[in-house]
């Protein structure tokens, strides 16, 4: 699958600020050991109120549904960490169903699956005509 445009190149370190909704490439650890590379997720909300405090974020295009626990595909990740980010309005019609349908029944990710669905809607429009 090819990466959308990346809308913005980062120097190793986002934003103050990144909002639900916001996809990112960031680097994946696995029970806060093991690195496991660069992914993308979605940033789900924010893990305190400083600029130094992590995004709670989904690897929604290699893991499966958003969950927690042993087998979490949700994770934190440090704004030192997120190398690119971008829209999710810039995903395909493939990954943004992928996200619509692995929120459900997730509710801290339910935002994140309202504007996966609102991003939808033209797409789905425009096939109907």
């Amino acid at each position: 699958m090819s990466k959308p445009p990346i809308a913005v190149a980062m120097n190793r370190a986002a934003p103050a600020v990144l909002a639900p909704g916001m996809v990112v490439e960031c680097e994946r650890v696995q029970a806060g050991l093991r690195r496991m590379g660069t992914a993308r997720a979605v940033v789900l909300s924010r893990f305190g109120q400083d600029s130094t405090a992590p995004y709670v974020v989904w690897f929604y295009d290699t893991e499966g549904p958003a969950r927690l626990g042993d087998d979490a595909t949700v994770s934190l990740s440090f704004p030192r960490e997120i190398t690119h980010f971008w829209p999710l309005s810039a995903l395909s019609d493939k990954s943004l169903r992928r996200i619509v349908a692995g929120t459900h029944g997730f509710d801290p990710a339910a935002e994140v699956r309202r504007q996966a669905g609102e991003a939808l809607e033209p797409k789905r429009a425009q096939q109907r005509r």
